[in-house]
This record gives C-alpha cells, structure tokens and sequence, in this order.
C-alpha cells in the first residue's frame, strides 16, 4: 500500500504527536529533583563542647529522609539518604569533595551524588563515620519562610557530655567568672579578599566598611581589657565556616559579626540586627532534647546581646542622622548557626542608599559605629556580671 505525499505528512504529524504527548505525560509522572544548592560545616572546638560539629544544607524543598545506623567493629557510621534530591552546582558539589578531606576531625562525613538521567533516579546520600560510641547524629529540617529558605542541619554531640547533661537533667553551660577576667570577644569582620560582599554608591565596598570598624572595636576592647580575636585584620579570603570554627575552637564567650546592607531600592535605609531565629530548635518541654534545652538558652542570651549591641550602634548613629531602626530580628545564617556562643550579626547600613553610603565611606562615622558595638558589648557583660558570670 502506498501513501501520497500529504497522506505519509499526516502520519508524520500524528506519530510526532503521539511521542510528544507519550513524553509529556511521563513528565508529568516525574517529580522534580531538589537542588542542594549550598553545604557550610562547622566545627565545634577542640576543647570538649556538647556540638561537636554541624552540616547545613541549604535546599529548593525539603527531601524525603530515610536513615540508617551500623556497627561494624569499633566503628560506627549513620547513613542518611535524601531521595529525589541531586547536588545542584559546582559550589555544593566541591563542599562536598572537601568534606571528604578532612583529616582533623575525630569524626568522617562523606557526600554522595547519585543521579541517573536514564532512570531519572535522583538521590544524595550523607555518610557519618566515627568511633564507636564516641558520637551521636542527629538531623533536623529549617525553613525560614520570611526569606524563603529551607534546608536540613545535621549535628553531631559528644555522646559522653550528652550523657552526662541527660543524668543533670540540665545542660552544663560554659562559663566566665568576671571577677577573674572579662571574656574573650570574637569580631568577624564580613567578607574579605575577593568577596567583595555589597558594592554600594561610589563603587564602596561592604568588605572594606567591615573590616575598618572591626579594627576599631578589637581595638577599642582590647583597650578595656578583653581578650579579642578576630577572623580578619587584613583584606584577605577567610571561608565561612572557618569563622565559626576559629572561634569555636578559641572558646569565645561571645560572637559578633559585622556586615553592611544592600538593596535593589536606594531609598532602603536603616540598621538592624540579627541574632539565631529559634525555630530551628524544638522547644516543647515534653518532647525537647537536652541540646534542645542548650541552644534555646543560648539563643536567649544572643538576643540580650543583640538588644544591647542594637541599642549602643542606633545611639551613637542618630548623632549623625535620623537613623532608621529597623530593629533586633530572628535569621538563620551560616555564621550564626555555626557558633557555639551567644552571637549575633550587625548591619550596620546600606551601601546603596546615597545618604547612608556617604557615612559609611566616613572614618569618622565608621569610628563611632565602632564605639556602639563596643559599649553594647560591655553593657551586656555589665548585665551578667551582676549575676556573677556570662553565660556561653
């Protein structure tokens, strides 16, 4: 049987749209893939410390988990399986490779993407390794819906101090007698080196602004006494999971971090600072953990210093213009999930608002943003100092 030109155009067409619609409605049977599109780890310390490390992924949806324990020997390893989720970028992807290189720490995390286009099968399975009964492993989604973010942070516990506290029935928290000396203060100073962080009015850049009114305060504490660190006194790259390990690992009482703003809209103005959202911790007495317990605590103290480090930056601010409070508010960052301490993030202004760029750009205007955080941070310490000690 033979077809004229125009009979076998029709069959063409029909086939074509046969296939079309047939793959149409596979996709339809197909889910989406979750992108991991960001992975921080941060070490807890090598001194003894009940956090011993974290994972954060940030993701597009929040995946299906399925999990599973083994004991082989004197080694224990806790797998994690993210179904239908897939490792989005390069970034996400070489977090991975590096997780994998670490040497120093008492405990492995490896990172697999698993992904078959043939299948369509997508999963990312997390790997936690260490010795037998020297770690616990937990998990726990976030989201923050007022910035559209979601994710999942794994922990990692010293098991023993997590016995110990579990016997307490309350968590032991580090503290500094300030009879004896004051606390040791970590600055971060935002960005750094080739991340130029906000670049604002005048081509001012948010990593310069950050790093002149960090010397400033380090300066300025370490003058009254306290015992600073800081991430950077340079313009250099310093990792943001290096921060929070850095002073993690100094044992710092307190955690500030200093940033300035930017916005799509040059009429946005203001200060305003953030401390850890507690959402991210389950505070139902009945059913909370003793680390539940420890970081809600630690989140409240964090807050106090927010309010008085909000309170010193507005005061000495307003003597140059009619400041725009924007307030104390809740966030999950890297920095501040990070930390082990009360801590808290400062924006100190925005680079793309004409009036605010022009004092940021001023040394003297940078100087007396300084001395806010400053006597914030003694007007904290002064409050716990009534009642002995600064909690940590």
């Amino acid at each position: 049987m033979r077809y004229t030109y125009y009979e076998r155009i029709v069959l063409a067409l029909a086939l074509a749209m046969t296939l079309f619609y047939s793959w149409k409605a596979c996709a339809r049977g197909r889910p989406t893939p979750i992108y991991i599109e960001e992975i921080q780890h941060h070490r807890g310390g090598f001194t003894p410390t009940v956090e011993v490390g974290t994972c954060m992924f940030y993701c597009t949806e929040l995946p299906h988990i399925t999990s599973a324990h083994t004991i082989k020997g004197e080694t224990e390893e806790y797998i994690f399986t993210l179904h239908n989720t897939i490792l989005a970028n390069e970034k996400s992807a070489r977090k991975a490779q590096d997780l994998k290189k670490l040497i120093t720490e008492p405990y492995a995390i490896s990172i697999e993407n698993e992904s078959n286009n043939n299948t369509n099968i997508y999963q990312v399975t997390v790997r936690i390794t260490h010795p037998k009964g020297m770690f616990s492993i937990q998990y726990k989604p976030w989201e923050q819906k007022n910035r559209n973010k979601k994710g999942l942070i794994f922990y990692v516990y010293n098991q023993n101090l997590l016995d110990m506290l579990r016997g307490k029935h309350e968590p032991m928290l580090r503290t500094v007698s300030l009879h004896e000396h004051l606390p040791r203060i970590f600055i971060d100073s935002g960005h750094g080196g080739s991340d130029t962080g906000a670049v604002g009015i005048n081509n001012i850049q948010e990593k310069d602004i950050c790093l002149y009114i960090s010397r400033d305060v380090a300066t300025m504490l370490y003058e009254a006494g306290y015992d600073v660190l800081v991430s950077r006194m340079t313009d250099c790259d310093v990792p943001l999971d290096e921060r929070t390990s850095r002073a993690n690992s100094a044992h710092a009482d307190l955690f500030i971090s200093i940033h300035a703003n930017a916005s799509l809209n040059s009429a946005s103005h203001g200060i305003e600072t953030f401390c850890l959202s507690p959402s991210i911790f389950n505070t139902n007495k009945d059913t909370c953990t003793v680390h539940d317990i420890y970081r809600c605590k630690q989140v409240k103290q964090s807050k106090t210093l927010a309010d008085y480090v909000h309170k010193g930056i507005c005061c000495e601010a307003s003597i140059f213009q009619n400041i725009a409070d924007r307030g104390v508010k809740y966030t999950i960052s890297h920095v501040l999930v990070g930390t082990t301490m009360p801590s808290i993030l400062v924006e100190l202004g925005f680079v793309t608002n004409p009036d605010e760029a022009r004092l940021l750009a001023s040394r003297e205007y940078q100087y007396s943003l300084a001395r806010g955080i400053t006597r914030g941070i003694q007007a904290y310490c002064s409050f716990y100092k009534n009642q002995h000690t600064i909690p940590a």
